[in-house]
């Protein structure tokens, strides 16, 4: 400060002696280090003519929007298997000459669980793992973001509430307050901000969903992390404005967005929309067997975006002649990765193959290999019983029973009277 003070008007704060008596501490040791300084407010007074001091609300209008940050995230192969199902099923969908209203149903669906399925696998089967997503967020806010020292509070936003109620269980280790936000909630969010510790000087994590995103004006946010990204126009326009009102007050808050990479996403994020022709409201009012009531333009344009946005992760899943032309499948998986994976995950209440289905005495047992592995069965039986009663099997009552077809034993035996 002092070199450019001297630099504007060389008698503004010289001499140099009188400045650091007035402003500079020294160590004892070394008289030449300057250690802190003091009485700071008064050379602010000194030096206010010479300098312009504007906040950040005065001159945000006049800032350039800082880029987002784009953080790539690549789906584990239970989620990409499940990413390939529902793109196989589209591209069926699409591939038909007369397309009926329940078509129409089944597409808005698997769009959506597409969208779902990039951020937890669990959103559209409970029984499945993965969440590539969710683990990017935790990474995120370990590695990129300084929640102790951060400016304002950290908000995560999604269309899809399933997704945040994920995100809260998934960050439950986090120090500080992590608070859920739904639409209707205007009137207590004052009073649960205070009740879950959320303040100026301990920045909380906010789980907000698009659709109330208006409340979040009662939010300051000094970093903004973005779980998915919204398919139209309309709705990318919607959340644009509304965060408007949620910068901090002395720098526009971060953007992250957590892109699964090969996916549609990235095509979103570049500005492709996809815009569905009907509600969903005007799509349940007519017959499921009935013709879609689409104009052929319009239905051209939607399947034609379809097609070229949402691709397999994986080669050899579509025929190559059927992939639009300038598009090239995504190798970000082989066939055995996804195989591999799936069969890990598998519980063990899955349904069993053909393979494992098949009847015992089909797989060939001999004889004599059967007979003793029963006595033993019977031995040990008789064992067991002797212990607890006291009494042995008499061997004149046994009896055993064999069913060849099912592979089914039936033993019967009696105690003796005491």
């Amino acid at each position: 400060l002092y070199s450019i003070m001297n630099f504007i008007d060389p008698e503004i704060l010289a001499p140099l002696w009188e400045f650091s008596m007035n402003h500079c501490y020294f160590d004892r040791n070394a008289p030449d280090r300057i250690t802190g300084y003091f009485n700071l407010e008064e050379l602010g007074r000194r030096i206010a003519p010479w300098y312009l001091r504007r906040t950040y609300p005065e001159i945000a209008e006049q800032l350039v929007d800082a880029p987002p940050t784009i953080y790539p995230v690549r789906l584990g192969a239970g989620q990409a298997a499940l990413y390939n199902q529902r793109v196989e099923a589209l591209w069926a969908i699409a591939a038909r000459k007369r397309k009926t209203v329940f078509d129409g149903r089944r597409t808005r669906q698997l769009l959506e669980q597409l969208q779902k399925t990039v951020i937890s696998a669990r959103l559209v089967d409970p029984q499945k793992n993965g969440a590539a997503k969710l683990t990017a967020l935790r990474d995120l806010l370990l590695e990129q973001i300084d929640l102790a020292n951060q400016a304002g509070h950290v908000l995560v936003i999604s269309q899809q509430p399933e997704a945040l109620q994920l995100a809260v269980k998934s960050l439950e280790l986090f120090s500080g307050p992590k608070i859920a936000v739904a639409a209707g909630q205007a009137a207590d969010l004052e009073a649960r901000l205070k009740q879950g510790g959320a303040s100026e000087g301990s920045p909380g994590i906010f789980f907000v969903e698009d659709a109330a995103l208006p409340l979040a004006e009662k939010i300051r946010a000094g970093a903004i992390i973005h779980l998915d990204c919204p398919a139209t126009a309309a709705d990318r326009a919607r959340r644009r404005e509304r965060l408007e009102h949620t910068v901090a007050a002395s720098a526009p808050p971060q953007q992250f967005f957590l892109v699964a990479a090969a996916t549609h996403e990235e095509r979103w994020l570049t500005g492709e929309t996809l815009e569905f022709p009907e509600t969903e409201a005007d799509l349940n009012s007519l017959a499921p067997g009935s013709e879609l009531p689409w104009p052929k333009a319009v239905a051209e344009a939607f399947w034609g975006a379809v097609m070229q946005q949402f691709l397999p992760l994986s080669p050899g899943r579509i025929p190559p002649e059927a992939i639009p032309a300038g598009l090239q499948q995504t190798r970000l998986f082989s066939e055995a990765e996804l195989a591999g994976e799936a069969e890990q995950q598998r519980y063990a209440f899955r349904e069993k193959s053909e393979t494992e289905q098949t009847p015992l005495l089909q797989k060939a047992i001999p004889k004599q290999e059967l007979e003793n592995t029963l006595n033993n069965g019977l031995q040990f039986l008789s064992g067991l019983i002797k212990m607890s009663t006291g009494r042995e099997i008499l061997p004149a009552s046994e009896s055993i029973r064999f069913d060849p077809e099912t592979g089914e034993v039936i033993l019967k035996f009696k105690l003796p009277e005491k």
